[in-house]
C-alpha cells in the first residue's frame, strides 16, 4: 500500500504542476487585454477608475457574465497591494449573436469593463503599489474555441476616451441591460437565472459537445464502460478477469482492495494524461488525445512490455519462482493470487492501451472536456475512468457474482496462453505503427532486440529457477542480464535510425490525397466538395471505417459526386492536423468531413463509426442540395 501512495503523491504532483496557469502568448492569442488607469497618479483615499480594455480580432468574440446559451464569461481576479480594495465590476451591454439556433451575448471587436479601486488612507511613496488583474477568457470564432490566462499590470495615464467609451455602453438599470432583448422571453429567464447556473454552458464551437457538463459526464462513464470490449484493451481486461476468479474464496476485503486499486490505477492514469495533454496545450504545444502513440519511443517501450508480458503467458518462465519455493507450498499459493502493486499497474496498462479506443465513442465529449478549466477537464476523465473499471468494483464488492466465473481449473492456463497469443496480436499492430512513424531499417532493430529479449527470458526460464544450483543461476542470471542489455541496445539503435533516417513521405493510394491546409483552401476557392478522413495507424476503428470508404461502392459514389478524398495522417505529430480538429471542437480521431465545396455551407460531420449506409445517406444527401441548386 506504501508503494501505491508514493505513484499517486507523484501522480498529484505533475496534476499540480500542469494546473499553473500560463501567461497567453500575445502572437498566438485572438485578443489583446491591457489594463488602464483614469488618473495620472495614485493618491491615498482618492478612489480611481480603472478600464479592463479587450480588444479583439476580425471574427472573434468574448462573453458576457451571463453569456447565452454557450461559452463561459470573462473572469477577473485583483491582485491589489496591501489595502488596497476594487468595487464591482461595470459591464457593457452585451450584443446578441446567434448560429445554429444556439445564442449567446458577449463582445465582438472591443469590450471595457470598470472598475473603481480604492487606495488606503496612507499610502507608502517609496513602495511601488503595483496593481495586477489575472484575466481568464474563452475567445470564439465561427469555427473554434480558445481558452487563456493572462496577467495584465495597470498602465496611468490612459487615453480618456476610453472611458468615455465605456460609461455610454454601461447600463444604468437591469431594465436598460434587457430591453432589446425583451421579445426574446426565453433570454429574459435566462438572463434571470443564476450566476453558478450560468457558468454551465458548453465552451465549444457549434461542432463540439454540445450537452453540457452533465452529459458529458455521462457520455464519459457510459463510454468507460464500451472501452471493456474494445480490442485494444481486451487481452489486459480478460487476464484481470481471470486473476478475479482465482480470487474466488479469498476474503471478501482482499477482493475489494483489488478491485479499488485497479480503479485507482485507472484513473490516475487517466487524470495523468489529461493533465499532460493540458499542460502541453497551455505552453503552447499542439497535441491531442492518444498523444502519446504519436511518439516512436512510447510505442516501443508499450510494445515490449506487452512481448516480454506474452512470454510469461506461454509459460516461458514464471514471476516469482524462486520466493514461491523458499517459502513453501502456503506461499506458492499465495503467490497466485494478484499483488496489489500488480492490481495497480494492471489499471495503468489497460488505461494506456485503451486510449486509442475512446475516439469513437468520446471524440466530442473530450474535445468538450479540454476546453473547459482542468478541474472540471479532471472530473469528465474521472467519470471516464470509473465507468471503465465499474464492472471490476461491482464484481469485487459483491462477490456473489464470482459463481458467475467458471470455477479456477486446467481451462485457466489455456485461456492464459490464448490471451498470450492476443497480446502477440497487440504487440504486431504496435510494430504496423512503429514502422509508419519510422522506417524499415528501425523495424529490423525492433525485431533484433525482440529475439534478444525472448532469448533472455528463456534462459531466465529453465535456468534461474530453485531448482538449479546456486552456481547456475548465477551464471545464467549474468546471460539474462546480457541478453536484455542487448535487446535494449537494440531498440535504442532503433529509436536513433528512426529519426536520422528521413522517413518517406506518405506515397497517395487508392486516389486518396495528403492532407495539406493549402489544398483544403484551394478546393473552397474553386467550390470542389471533398472528404477529410482524420486517421490515425493507432486507431483501430479509423482502419475499419477506412475500409467502408474505400470500398469499391463508396469509392464509386465518391467519384461521380466529383468528391476529392483528403487522408490526415494523425500517426504522428502534426501540428496542422491537430489545429484543423480543433476548428471541429475534437481532440481525438476518427474524424470524418464531408465539405460540398461552397464556402458559404456548414461542412457535414458523419459519424464516427461507420458503415456503408451511413456514407451513403450522406452522400445522398449532398447529391440532392447540389441538384437543388442547379434549379
Amino acid at each position: 500500500m506504501v508503494s501505491i501512495f508514493r505513484y499517486l503523491i507523484i501522480i498529484a504532483s505533475v496534476v499540480a504542476i500542469f494546473a499553473l496557469p500560463a501567461q497567453e502568448s500575445p502572437s498566438s492569442s485572438p485578443l489583446a487585454i491591457s489594463l488602464l488607469c483614469e488618473e495620472d497618479s495614485i493618491e491615498s483615499n482618492h478612489p480611481f477608475w480603472v478600464a479592463v480594455h479587450i480588444q479583439l480580432e476580425k471574427d472573434w468574440h468574448v462573453y458576457w457574465k451571463k453569456p447565452g446559451d454557450t461559452g463561459l464569461p470573462l473572469s477577473i481576479e485583483w491582485m491589489l497591494p496591501t489595502g488596497f480594495q476594487s468595487s464591482p465590476l461595470l459591464w457593457p451591454s452585451p450584443e446578441k449573436w446567434e448560429v445554429g439556433g444556439i445564442t449567446g451575448l458577449g463582445y465582438q471587436e472591443e469590450a471595457i469593463l470598470l472598475a473603481q479601486i480604492t487606495p488606503p488612507q496612507q499610502i507608502d511613496k517609496d513602495k511601488k503599489n503595483s496593481i495586477q488583474a489575472k484575466i481568464d477568457w474563452v475567445a470564439c470564432s465561427s469555427t473554434s474555441c480558445q481558452p487563456g490566462s493572462t496577467v495584465v499590470t495597470l498602465s496611468l495615464s490612459a487615453d480618456k476616451n476610453i472611458f468615455e467609451r465605456a460609461r455610454i455602453k454601461i447600463p444604468q438599470n437591469k431594465e436598460e441591460a434587457v430591453g432589446y432583448l425583451a421579445e426574446e422571453d426565453s433570454l429574459v429567464s435566462l438572463l434571470d437565472t443564476s450566476e453558478k447556473q450560468m457558468q454551465q454552458g458548453v465552451i465549444s464551437s457549434k461542432y463540439a459537445f454540445d450537452g453540457g457538463l452533465g452529459f458529458a459526464l455521462l457520455f464519459a462513464f457510459v463510454g468507460g464502460l464500451i472501452l471493456n470490449l474494445m480490442p485494444c484493451v481486451l487481452p489486459v481486461i480478460s487476464l484481470k478477469l481471470m486473476s478475479f476468479a482465482n480470487m474466488a474464496g479469498q476474503r471478501r476485503y482482499l477482493t475489494m482492495q483489488h478491485g479499488i486499486l485497479f480503479s485507482v490505477g485507472v484513473i490516475c492514469s487517466f487524470w495523468l494524461l489529461a493533465s499532460i495533454m493540458y499542460g502541453l496545450q497551455i505552453y503552447g504545444k499542439t497535441v491531442g488525445w492518444g498523444f502519446q502513440l504519436q511518439e516512436p519511443w512510447f510505442v516501443i517501450i508499450l510494445a515490449s512490455i506487452l512481448f516480454v508480458f506474452s512470454l510469461n503467458l506461454f509459460g516461458l518462465f514464471e514471476w516469482g519462482t524462486s520466493i514461491a519455493s523458499w517459502a513453501g507450498q502456503a506461499q506458492a499459493n499465495a503467490q497466485k493470487l494478484p499483488s496489489r502493486v500488480g492490481s495497480f499497474f494492471s489499471g495503468i496498462l489497460a488505461t494506456v492501451v485503451a486510449t486509442p479506443c475512446t475516439g469513437p465513442f468520446l471524440g466530442s465529449a473530450i474535445g468538450f472536456a479540454m476546453t473547459l478549466p482542468l478541474a472540471d477537464s479532471l472530473l469528465i476523465f474521472t467519470s471516464l475512468g470509473m465507468g471503465m473499471s465499474f464492472p471490476y468494483l461491482l464484481v469485487t464488492f459483491f462477490p456473489s457474482l464470482f459463481r458467475f466465473l467458471p470455477k479456477p481449473g486446467r481451462w485457466m492456463e489455456i485461456f492464459k496462453q490464448l490471451m498470450g497469443f492476443m497480446l502477440l496480436a497487440t504487440v504486431l499492430w504496435l510494430l504496423w505503427v512503429f514502422s509508419a512513424q519510422t522506417n524499415a531499417l528501425a523495424l529490423i532493430y525492433i525485431l533484433v532486440g525482440f529475439f534478444f529479449f525472448g532469448m533472455g527470458a528463456w534462459i531466465y526460464g529453465v535456468g534461474c529457477s530453485p531448482l538449479c544450483s546456486r552456481t547456475k543461476r548465477y551464471c545464467n542470471s549474468v546471460l539474462v542480464f546480457f541478453f536484455v542489455l542487448f535487446g535494449c541496445q537494440s531498440i535504442g539503435s532503433a529509436l536513433h535510425y528512426g529519426k536520422e533516417l528521413p522517413h518517406l513521405a506518405q506515397q497517395e493510394s487508392e486516389g486518396w490525397e495528403n492532407f495539406s491546409i493549402e489544398r483544403i483552401a484551394q478546393l473552397k476557392r474553386e467550390g470542389v466538395p471533398f472528404l477529410i478522413d482524420f486517421t490515425a495507424k493507432w486507431c483501430l476503428i479509423c482502419q475499419t471505417n477506412h475500409l467502408v470508404l474505400s470500398s469499391e461502392e463508396i469509392s464509386k459514389q465518391l467519384e461521380q459526386l466529383g468528391v476529392v478524398k483528403i487522408k490526415a495522417d494523425w500517426t504522428k505529430n502534426d501540428p496542422n492536423i491537430t489545429k484543423e480538429l480543433q476548428k471541429y471542437g475534437r481532440n481525438s480521431v476518427p474524424l470524418y468531413v464531408l465539405h460540398t465545396g461552397r464556402q458559404e455551407e456548414e461542412p457535414m460531420i458523419l459519424p464516427q463509426v461507420l458503415t456503408h449506409d451511413i456514407v451513403r445517406e450522406h452522400l445522398d444527401k449532398m447529391d440532392t442540395e447540389q441538384v437543388a441548386l442547379l434549379h
